[in-house]
């Protein structure tokens, strides 16, 4: 199932899709502060972005409030 995204096994770049950033902002109180999985790619606009390949989100600190993380499980 995709869950209604598009899906582009060529890329390894996925990105959440609007309606869901846009429901966990509400949840949140519109911020999110960090994103530790992000890439070039997010529109999440997370205070802090720990954007791949530079950083390895599961290595970084995560000290915040309000994290957010795509829970995108592939089969």
């Amino acid at each position: 199932m995709s869950a209604g995204r598009t899906i582009n096994t060529g890329s390894q770049h996925w990105g959440t899709p609007r309606k869901y950033v846009n429901a966990v902002r509400e949840m949140f109180r519109g911020t999110i502060d960090l994103d530790p999985c992000s890439n070039q790619y997010s529109i999440v606009g997370a205070r802090v972005e720990l954007a791949l390949p530079k950083h390895d989100g599961l290595k970084e600190e995560w000290n915040y409030p309000r994290i957010y993380v795509n829970p995108l499980v592939r089969h």
